[in-house]
């Protein structure tokens, strides 16, 4: 039996003005999940691995996948970052990452689970667990609790030199730590990041492409607009792909294969959309649809995709509208500068709400 001082699942809690200010707010999507599958949360390799994204082999994988703490077996795990605190120097420091079912993650971030009605869920587990009485669990949460309460009066700094040894530093961005987070939940969050977005050194993408989501994996991007958060254009080109653009794509954004006829391929352009966007922040309407579709398609070519930091602006525009289903772009023109500008508008309107 573990001891209250000392057990598996010790509530290694981040101080609250650092919120956020962790690994995955310093990596692009593509990078994370690259340390998702070095340090075996997952046995499929990313679809989208570059070779300089990793400095080390990859962790050596048990298989079938366990949970480092109550040893469950899953598919997929989910990777938990350790940090080590230095009250005296106001540092907290990355030692390591532990791969963790949900509900072990749930009781590492006991505040988060009770702020998302999931704490009783939590505690249970920490019981089952740790094989103790309730109340000597209680009595670990409420220190632990009181300890985060302590640090969370302090400002600490986030050491990540750990990260260093495993991913190259081109692919780690720290200039993000001073970026919005990317998670709202209230109408007031979206307000706020709206203006944040506004003020900070962001652009606004949209494509076109020769299919819908479900046509993975053969979509690819056949128009690219990328614009600043001022509205001035900085990019505005067709692509012609490597395969037809069905009609029933055509009647969505009026593209044809004689427009894109005469057009460049992306690989000729790769180099100026990445000087564009690596280490940028990125919003798009719909920020999981366009990093894949970019992704993919500059995977198409032989040529690394940018990495940036992704924001979707419908996914805050759900939450401003508290809207829990799909929300069309208002004044959506289905072409990809047009649809870029509309972004930009929206992002302005939810903006205004707050004056």
């Amino acid at each position: 039996m573990t001891t209250p001082s000392a057990p598996p699942l010790s509530l290694n809690l981040i101080p609250a003005p650092n919120w956020g200010k962790n690994v995955r707010a310093i990596v692009a999507h593509d990078t994370w999940e690259a340390l998702r599958w070095h340090f075996g949360a997952t046995s499929e390799p990313p679809e989208f691995l570059n070779r300089d994204t990793l400095l080390v082999k990859r962790c050596p994988l048990v298989s079938p996948l366990k949970c480092s703490v109550c040893s469950v077996e899953r598919k997929h795990l989910e990777l938990h970052e350790e940090w080590e605190f230095d009250d005296e120097k106001r540092v907290q420091r990355l030692i390591q990452f532990q791969t963790l079912c949900t509900k072990c993650h749930l009781v590492k971030h006991f505040g988060r689970a009770c702020r998302i009605g999931q704490g009783e869920r939590a505690l249970e587990h920490l019981v089952n667990v740790n094989e103790w009485a309730l109340e000597r669990a209680k009595i670990y949460v409420a220190e632990a609790l009181a300890t985060w309460e302590t640090r969370s009066a302090l400002s600490y700094v986030p050491d990540f030199s750990f990260l260093f040894d495993v991913v190259r530093e081109s692919k780690v961005h720290l200039k993000w730590l001073d970026q919005p987070r990317t998670f709202v939940t209230s109408r007031l969050e979206a307000i706020i990041w709206a203006k944040e977005m506004l003020s900070a050194d962001t652009v606004i993408i949209d494509t076109e492409t020769t299919g819908l989501p479900r046509d993975y994996p053969h979509t690819e991007v056949i128009e690219l607009a990328i614009i600043t958060s001022k509205g001035r254009k900085v990019f505005d080109e067709l692509f012609r792909p490597l395969k037809r653009i069905p009609e029933r794509v055509i009647r969505i954004h009026g593209i044809t294969n004689s427009d894109v006829k005469g057009a460049p391929r992306l690989r000729e352009y790769a180099g100026a959309i990445r000087r564009l966007l690596d280490g940028k922040t990125v919003i798009s309407y719909n920020a999981n649809f366009d990093r894949e579709v970019i992704n993919r398609t500059f995977d198409f070519h032989g040529e690394e995709p940018p990495s940036c930091n992704w924001q979707c602006a419908m996914k805050t525009y759900r939450t401003f509208e508290q809207s829990g289903r799909y929300l069309k772009l208002p004044a959506a023109k289905h072409r990809a500068l047009g649809d870029a500008r509309a972004t930009l508008n929206l992002v302005r309107n939810m903006a205004r709400a707050g004056a």
